[in-house]
Parts: structure tokens; sequence; C-alpha cells
């Protein structure tokens, strides 16, 4: 479209809540925790299949018997108050402005449960009963921290490993990688890992095809990428590549 000549009606939103399509077979409850999974459509905080957490669903909603988007649920982002969770999953007053995970459409916990909870946002208090204030949804107020890792060696045969600590608690977000020259014969991949265990989503592919110096590729996790100050984050090389050279990757840990 031109650039505007005369006074346009921009329509306005409210920048707190998102109309977001209900996947097939999901019921959702008005308060609840709404999440959505890989492919953006909205489930119950606790399925299997959620990824990210969006906010509070502002009304019930039902899907048992239509397609994913059939339906679509008003999801509010914002600073609400859920139930915590209990024994060593519990939150106290120390792990105010730490994240938190969803354990089910109505509590939080202190931990990522082996990679299988989606964070549900940041801790800001504990009230005397033990009920947790999350912001949840909202994450204009997230800071990112940027890790670089120079990785000197693609020969899928070395299956070299690079190692750096995490310089503070929060998730990784995304990961960059900078070819410094091209690929030979055949692909390169780097998986990353927190610890022993690979980030979902965390997988870089680098095409042999066309590749020429200053490639960018990248990967976005999606789940088991919360880190804690100290942790180790490892990136493993593999796939096919012969040629000896270098990309330079960069981590992004939203905090």
């Amino acid at each position: 479209m031109p650039a505007l000549t005369q006074d346009r009606a921009t329509r306005r939103a409210e920048g707190d809540i998102f109309v977001v399509p209900l996947k097939a077979g999901a019921v959702v409850y008005a308060g609840g925790m709404a999440c959505v999974d890989a492919a953006g459509f909205l489930v119950p905080g606790g399925n299997a299949s959620a990824v990210r957490c969006r906010g509070v669903a502002q009304h019930r909603a039902n899907n048992a018997a239509g397609a994913n988007g059939a339906i679509s649920v008003d999801v509010r982002a914002g600073v609400f108050l859920f139930d915590n969770a209990v024994g060593g999953d519990a939150i106290t007053q120390a792990d105010v402005l730490s994240l938190c995970f969803v354990l089910d459409d109505q509590t939080v916990a202190k931990t990522i449960g082996n990679g299988a909870r989606p964070v549900a946002g940041q801790v800001l208090g504990v009230s005397a009963d033990g009920q947790v204030l999350v912001r949840i949804g909202d994450r204009a107020d997230s800071r990112k921290l940027y890790v670089p890792l120079l990785v000197d060696d693609l020969r899928g045969a070395q299956a070299k490993v690079y190692r750096i600590a995490a310089p503070r608690a929060g998730a990784v977000t995304a990961i960059w990688s900078t070819l410094d020259a091209a690929l030979t014969v055949g692909d390169a991949t780097l998986t990353s890992r927190i610890g022993a265990t690979p980030i979902t989503g965390g997988l870089v592919t680098i095409s042999f095809a066309g590749t020429v110096a200053g490639d960018v590729d990248s990967a976005n996790p999606t789940a088991a990428n919360i880190v804690a100050a100290g942790d180790l984050i490892t990136v493993t090389v593999g796939g096919t590549n012969t040629a000896q050279v270098a990309t330079r990757l960069l981590i992004e840990i939203t905090h």
C-alpha cells in the first residue's frame, strides 16, 4: 500500500487481550492458564502439547467436535494469582523475580519438570496463604542477554563439543549461526543441550547447498530451554560436512 495522504481511522487493540484459535478437541475454562502448542493453537495449561503460555482464558470454550481453529478464545496477558505446587516444586519468597512453570491450568511450579513444563511467567510475589502472583503471557518487560560461542570445526566426523556456562538464569529463546566459509559434501548440524538434556527446537542445521561465508541459520527453542546461572550449555557438531570451517554462534537468553 502507498503511504498515507490523508487521515486514517486505524483500529486500536488493547494490547493485553489476544484472540487465539483453539486446538481441535481442546477445552479451556475461564480463569485458567492458556498455552499454545507448536502449531500455535490454544490448549489448556498442563496439556502435554503445550509449548508456550499466552495468558488467562477469558471465557470457557469447547472445541471437542471442531477442527483446529474452528473457534477462538480471548486470552488476557497480565499479572494473576495462581495456586502453588507442593513439595520440591513449591514456590517461596526466595523465588520472587525468577521464572515459574505451568503445572496445570491453575497451578504454577518452581521447576521445569524434566523439560515437560512451559514457562508460565515471572514470580512477583507469594501470598500469606502460599498463592503465587505471576506476570503471565506478557514478556514486554523481558530482557535479553546474548552469549557468543565460537565453533571452530564443523566437520561432522569430528563431532566436537563446545561448552559455555550460562551467565544468568533465564530461557534460551534463540540460537543464531553465522558461517565463516562454505561447507563441503554435506550439511552441518549443531545440537544444543543444557547439561545432558537436548533443547527442544534447539537444532541448527547449516545446509551445504549454496553455502557461502556469512550465511545465517537459526533455531528457536520451544521447551527444555531453562537455565540457571552457571548451568552448562553445550553444542555438539554433527552432519556430513567435511570442510574444517568455523561458525560463530549467538545464544539468546531471555530473563
